[in-house]
């Protein structure tokens, strides 16, 4: 968004300042400073919308079975692999694995045994989110 907007301001003080009427510098700065705000603000909206597969992937529920760290624990985390049993309603129960940087405090939520509610890809099932941030505390 802020290259579309330099290349507009680029435009603007080499072509189009020298050819508009005089007295409207004003409008025109207030209008190029109103087309970046709209800009910054699509952007950003469209930035924070939320995963495809959150709005249509199929509701579910992973089991932890087993969490294996990958490398050494850092302090901004460590890379694990979580193996889970996947469970979509109408569908048969199956395994699967993440590989995730679990943040510190996540330590003490991936444990084995523990339920999280999932999103699945219809049309691919071995893609899954995981969506702790939904189970009740």
């Amino acid at each position: 968004m802020t290259a579309l907007f330099l290349a507009a301001f680029i435009a603007w003080v080499t072509v189009l300042h020298t050819m508009a009427p005089q007295g409207t510098l004003a409008a025109q700065i207030v209008i190029l400073l109103g087309g970046y705000v709209l800009l910054l603000g699509v952007g950003l909206l469209w930035a924070h919308r939320r995963p495809r597969l959150a709005r249509h992937g199929y509701e579910g529920w992973a089991t932890i079975l087993a969490v294996h760290p990958l490398q050494p624990r850092e302090l901004t985390g460590e890379l694990t692999d979580i193996t889970l049993r996947l469970v979509v309603p109408g569908a048969v129960p199956y395994a699967g694995h993440i590989v995730r940087m679990l943040d510190p405090h996540e330590r003490a939520i991936f444990l084995p045994g523990e339920t999280f509610p999932i999103r699945v890809d219809p049309r691919d099932r071995d893609h899954v989110l995981l969506q702790p941030h939904l189970m009740p505390h």
